[in-house]
């Protein structure tokens, strides 16, 4: 019985470390995707902000598929170069994005976390049915 409540409170506290992370970092990367599916697949569906699905939502292409993601190169205060990754179309028009191709796992990922969505919540749903990009 001992290990059982370790693991609730592994699952619980990996649950409030995804929340942070999803309420700190905006880029809608793999790990993005990633937060929000593990909150789904572990049975809390419900700590899913409406903000974190809407902004997977809104990183779906026009054909479906998500990705490819852009990364900026930053440099630490340690002078290692770190990488952005998200925002450098937002940046840089003449990024490295390949138009209309989409990235196999980021769309693996968006079309199951849509599905559990859609299962999961009636007002995920309804707000899966009602998005219009």
């Amino acid at each position: 019985m001992a290990t059982r409540g370790l693991i609730n409170q592994s699952v619980a506290l990996s649950h409030e470390r995804i929340q942070r992370e999803l309420a700190f970092d905006f880029r809608v990367t793999d790990a993005y995707l990633q937060r929000v599916m593990m909150l789904y697949r572990t049975g809390a569906s419900s700590k899913v902000k409406p903000v974190w699905l809407n902004n997977v939502l809104s990183a779906q292409q026009a054909d479906g598929a998500w990705g490819p993601y852009f990364q900026i190169p930053w440099i630490s205060r340690h002078g290692q170069p770190i990488y952005w990754n998200g925002l450098a179309n937002l940046l840089n028009e003449d990024s490295e994005k390949i138009s209309g191709i989409g990235n196999f796992h980021a769309t693996a990922q968006g079309v199951l976390l849509t599905a559990l969505a859609m299962s999961d919540q009636p007002d995920h749903q309804a707000q899966i049915l009602g998005w219009v990009p």
